[in-house]
């Protein structure tokens, strides 16, 4: 038997275990900042409401917006607290997805989100038309109903 070039041989396994390794941990990271599936309203919306409040004007919107059942979404979560919660309104365009319990969603008088069954829902922030400057609207449509919740955002 010969034994002469055996550890070239192991010493290559190492070598392509840890570059392996590293190609799979660089590809986690890149994964790790992609939402597959989908972009949780709690998360998401007090992005859009900091983004449309620094900026004073403009439109943000998002479909696909993931509510799971059991959560409730208070003004200030939905503010990051970026300003009073009496400055914010939300307001909800479809009937099958916002009203009761029998429903996916339930806005209060008082703009908490209860979430009766987990679904998706497109959402559209931008300041409050009919306000004087100082308010801002949540619009909240079925997941297929963009323009119109970035309609009814601007139009209210």
């Amino acid at each position: 038997m010969k034994k002469k070039g055996q550890a070239f041989e192991t010493m290559m396994l190492v070598i392509s275990v840890i570059v392996a390794i590293a190609i799979l941990g660089i590809l986690l990271s890149f994964l790790g900042n992609v939402s597959i599936i989908g972009a949780e309203a709690g998360q998401v919306v007090p992005g859009m409401v900091k983004d449309v409040y620094n900026k004073g004007y403009g439109i943000e919107v998002e479909s696909e917006v993931d509510f799971k059942k059991g959560d409730t979404l208070t003004p200030s979560d939905l503010t990051g607290e970026a300003f009073p919660d009496d400055q914010l309104i939300v307001e909800c365009i479809d009937d099958a997805t916002c009203g009761s319990d029998d429903t996916m969603l339930e806005v209060t008088e008082n703009n908490y989100i209860i979430v009766h069954k987990t679904g998706k829902a497109s959402i559209a922030v931008c300041p409050n038309p009919d306000g004087d400057g100082d308010s801002y609207l949540i619009v909240i449509g079925r997941a297929r109903d963009v323009e119109e919740v970035r309609d009814a955002c601007m139009s209210e």
